[in-house]
């Protein structure tokens, strides 16, 4: 039952390909001595010369086809994805892609630094102080002429009642 799970798009294909082959040797009248060659390559072959030898042929050979590639599949994979990892790393492109060029580093330590965000609003140019990398959230410090900025409500552009910052003892407030 394990093998079953574990291999179902075989299984299925194998017996549907199985019911196949029993249904074209049944329909056929066996082996004839004036239809000599392999069902279906030689030309004067037609469906009557459908015998025992290509029913087992037909049979065998999806199973060792299918034990090939339980045995060397893992490898050949394997061997594929190590060939494109290394074609990967040789490619400056895509140089920094590949598992070779990652690097370990130890984490730096996150020290806060601030930056200065100008904004333009309806009561002068606001000066945000702001720990993040882009942008601005509520808490950050906000100055007007380089003082805290008064309390109230700043449009930063149209429509004003939906771009504007509140601002309450010197601090975003809400966005």
């Amino acid at each position: 039952m394990k093998f079953v799970k574990e291999n179902k798009w075989y299984t299925v294909f194998y017996l549907v390909w199985t019911f196949l082959q029993l249904i074209l040797f049944l329909a056929s009248s066996g082996y004839s001595r004036e239809n000599k060659g392999f069902w279906p390559f030689n030309r004067k072959s037609d469906i009557d010369a459908y015998d025992f030898f290509e029913l087992f042929v037909y049979l065998v050979l999806p199973i060792l086809i299918f034990v090939i590639i339980k045995l060397v599949g893992e490898d050949i994979k394997k061997a594929f994805i190590k060939k494109n990892l290394n074609n990967l790393s040789s490619n400056p492109l895509t140089e920094k892609l590949s598992p070779k060029s990652e690097r370990k580093e130890k984490p730096k330590k996150i020290v806060p630094e601030t930056r200065t965000v100008m904004l333009k609003t309806n009561k002068g140019e606001l000066e945000i102080i702001t720990k993040l990398s882009c942008g601005y959230t509520e808490g950050d410090e906000a100055q007007l002429n380089r003082k805290p900025a008064p309390d109230g409500r700043y449009v930063t552009g149209w429509p004003s009642w939906l771009n504007y910052l509140v601002v309450e003892n010197g601090k975003i407030k809400s966005l």
